[in-house]
């Protein structure tokens, strides 16, 4: 599997292996999406937590953003660790 996926081809393996794209998330993002988190809660359990819940998020969705192609899934997962976070926070 390459280093890194354009969006397009991430989406084609989110619809043929999903199993694989989400091990190509964890094994990509996993670290940055939890250090993203800790900014937030201070928290790193709860971060992990989050970034897991988030990669589930992404599991159960698969169909859904295999073809939603605007938003690359890095800026995706970003954006729902940040508002998983705050929420935690609050």
């Amino acid at each position: 599997m390459p280093e890194t996926l354009d969006n397009e081809r991430f989406r084609l393996l989110l619809r043929a292996l999903p199993g694989k794209a989400i091990e190509f998330l964890y094994h990509h993002y996993y670290e940055g999406l939890v250090r993203l988190s800790l900014k937030f809660i201070n928290d790193r359990p709860a971060a992990e937590d989050i970034v897991q819940e988030t990669l589930l998020q992404v599991w159960e969705q698969h169909q859904k953003l295999s073809n939603y192609n605007e938003l690359p899934i890095q800026f995706y997962l970003a954006r729902v660790v940040k508002n998983k976070s705050i929420t935690h926070y609050k």
